[in-house]
């Protein structure tokens, strides 16, 4: 019986060594999509689509030749009792040389009155708090107002001047609570056109105000 060539031997398990690494990778892929929280998906996307390092409840990230002061940043603010403490409420993501904090105005947990600038008691006590992180900080600020995709009809210029005013009365309550206003360098309303998710845009957590934080050099 003929031999078979000497180059043709054993490229079944080769073949069979990629089928079984990809199966592991499939398995991976579907327990991640099982085991992290809505919350955290879109953060898990960021990472691999945008190389966006996030830090929600203290999640820690590996990097290899380790974190930038932003994601250094967005990993100890993560890690503080207070994001521990609201996951849902409160989420944090470096992007570049920013750091992005969202305060989300979730059903279960509103953060203003409905349809109206004002904020909750709760979100004035998360506002007061994160005034003191944000403050253990350099560099400027910046804050936004946003709003989820219904329309706003209770006064003109509905979700714009909604989230405007949003804005305006976060930044109101940071800079009582010690935020530095000489750091804040824009204070803006973006309506509905930034949503959080943006394949959902009518959920309540686009309703949100961002603080950004631009790292100092």
């Amino acid at each position: 019986m003929p031999q078979a060539p000497a180059r043709r031997m054993g490229t079944w398990k080769l073949a069979y060594a990629d089928f079984l690494t990809a199966l592991v990778a499939f398995f991976i892929v579907m327990w991640l999509v099982k085991g992290v929280p809505e919350a955290g998906r879109e953060d898990l996307a960021g990472y691999f689509r945008k190389g966006e390092i996030s830090a929600e409840a203290g999640e820690a990230a590996v990097i290899e030749n380790g974190p930038s002061r932003a994601e250094q940043l967005a990993l100890d603010l993560g890690s503080t009792e207070l994001f521990r403490s609201a996951p849902e409420t409160l989420s944090v993501i470096a992007q570049g040389d920013r750091v992005r904090i969202d305060l989300a105005d979730r059903t279960a947990n509103p953060v203003f009155e409905p349809g109206e600038a004002a904020f909750t008691e709760a979100g004035r006590a998360i506002a007061r708090r994160l005034a003191g992180l944000v403050s253990q900080s350099s560099g400027p600020v910046e804050i936004e107002g946003h709003t989820d995709a219904f329309p706003y009809r209770g006064k003109p210029g509905g979700n714009w001047a909604l989230s405007s005013e949003r804005a305006q009365m976060a930044y109101r309550h940071l800079s009582e609570a010690g935020l530095d206003p000489g750091r804040v360098k824009g204070v803006t309303g973006r309506g509905a056109s930034l949503p959080r998710y943006p394949d959902e845009p009518h959920l309540p957590a686009n309703r949100r105000i961002t603080i950004i934080l631009h790292i100092a050099e």
